[in-house]
Order: C-alpha cells, then sequence, then structure tokens
C-alpha cells in the first residue's frame, strides 16, 4: 500500500501543474487502487481483531480507545490541593508540585559489615570498567524503534540504522564519562508524563509520572547493567522477582501456588 501511496502523489503532482488526460487518467487509476488496499486493509484489520478478541482483547481495547477516545465532549480540568488548573499550560504546575511531593530523597544506608563474607565485594572503580565498540553495537541493534527519544530528540530508528557507522563514537564517549566519573546534563534530563492510574482524572493524585529518558543514555545503562548485575546478585533477595533477568510476576506466582498447595 505504501509502493501505491508513494506513486499517487507524484502523479496528484504533475496533474495540479499540467491537467492533460494522460496524467488525469494516470492519477484516477492510482487512486482507485490506493482506495481499494485501504478498504481491503481495514477489513482485514477487523477480522484480525474479531479473530483475536477471545485470546488477546488487547487489539480490541487498542482500537476502541483510537476510536472513542477523542469523542468525550467534558472539559478536562486537573487539580490539587484545592488549586484547579483548566488550561493545558497550567495544568503543568499541580502535576509538577504533586510529583515533587511524593518524591523522597534516600535517608538509609546498608550495612556493609553484614556483606563483608559475600564473593560480590570488589575494589573496581567505575574508571576501570572498559566498554567495547561490539557491545555498544550490539546495543543500539536491540534499541526497540517504537520507543520515544526524550530529551536527546535522536531517534532510536536511526540509531539503529546506523549502528554500524557510530558505535565506535558512542564507545570513546562512554569510556570518556566512566574515566571522567561524569555524564552529561542532556542525559539526566527526562520529559515526565502523567499517566491515569485510577478513579476520576481530574485529581492529580490519580496520575503517577513516567519519564522519557534520552536513548543514549539508556545504552549506556544497559552496558553497565551486567557488570553491576554480577556484584550486586549475591545480596538480591531469592523472594525478589520484579526488575530481574529471568523472573517476573509468573515466577513468583507459582511458589505462592506451590505453599498453598500444600496446606
Amino acid at each position: 500500500m505504501r509502493h501505491w501511496i508513494r506513486k499517487k502523489y507524484p502523479a496528484l503532482k504533475k496533474s495540479r501543474l499540467n491537467k492533460t488526460p494522460d496524467r488525469k487518467r494516470k492519477l484516477s487509476t492510482l487512486s482507485q487502487i490506493v482506495k481499494d488496499l485501504v478498504r481491503t486493509k481495514h477489513q482485514q484489520y477487523f477480522k484480525k481483531i474479531e479473530a483475536s478478541f477471545k485470546d488477546n482483547p488487547k487489539h480490541f481495547w487498542s482500537y476502541r480507545k483510537a476510536f472513542l477516545g477523542g469523542l468525550s465532549g467534558a472539559k478536562s480540568t486537573i487539580s490539587y490541593n484545592h488549586e484547579v488548573a483548566e488550561t493545558p499550560v497550567g495544568q503543568e504546575e499541580p502535576f509538577n508540585k504533586y510529583f515533587c511531593s511524593v518524591f523522597l530523597p534516600a535517608t538509609f544506608g546498608l550495612n556493609n559489615s553484614q556483606y563483608t563474607t559475600s564473593s560480590s565485594i570488589t575494589d573496581m572503580e567505575i574508571s576501570q570498567i572498559e566498554v567495547s565498540v561490539e557491545e555498544v553495537k550490539e546495543r543500539l541493534c536491540n534499541l526497540d524503534t517504537t520507543k520515544a527519544c526524550g530529551q536527546g530528540k535522536i531517534p532510536p530508528r536511526l540509531l539503529k540504522e546506523y549502528s554500524e557507522q557510530i558505535a565506535h563514537i558512542l564507545c570513546s564517549l562512554f569510556i570518556h564519562s566512566l574515566n571522567k566519573g561524569k555524564i552529561p546534563r542532556e542525559w539526566k534530563s527526562a520529559d515526565v508524563t502523567p499517566i491515569h492510574k485510577k478513579d476520576c482524572k481530574e485529581v492529580a493524585e490519580n496520575y503517577h509520572p513516567i519519564s522519557l529518558l534520552p536513548i543514549l543514555s539508556k545504552v549506556l545503562e544497559r552496558c553497565m547493567g551486567n557488570r553491576f548485575y554480577t556484584f550486586v546478585k549475591d545480596l538480591i533477595s531469592a523472594l525478589q522477582h520484579g526488575f530481574l533477568p529471568n523472573r517476573s510476576c509468573v515466577t513468583q506466582l507459582l511458589p505462592v501456588l506451590h505453599s498453598i498447595g500444600k496446606i
């Protein structure tokens, strides 16, 4: 369908410049082909939703949200601490105040004495960690092109498609950052988006923030993640299943059901 659409627009442009019978006929033929393809694809999409509704209703609800999401005529307002904001620009302040109020800096520390016998203790410094060009290239190739680019404004598709050309440049930048013990200020900035989680949408407390970080900072984090994990994995409780490799809510649920079955 993209192929025929790309052929249609040049024909439309030429027809506007000089409306000859041949160009009109060609434009009419291409327009009809595109129209038939759109109709066919639309029908195939509905059949896909219908066939997958029982096993995976996500497609149906995504279509419903896209189709009915903008039909509400209610004027959205956001309130926090008896302050009401009606305009999109004014709604930033209630969200900002609420998100800042729920953020608490870390006030606790680890008792190092209880980990003195752990094999994870090391004297290695961050500046001694090495990052290879092949590793950076692999991380770039595994980027999800559907993710937002965040503050960096560099689309993940661009980084993925040109990973061969820019991997060595990013590797040098990462090594320099590790040696200095600093990262660019732009990599620590994030676009914070409020996501509704429960109850009415007019109360700021019913939202939670999602931070869209720059893609380059995520690449560096993934390069360092495996190295840090080898040192801290012995310190993680066996009951911890979130944010760990090969563990999830399912792996946590199975031992619970097993324990309940023994009762």
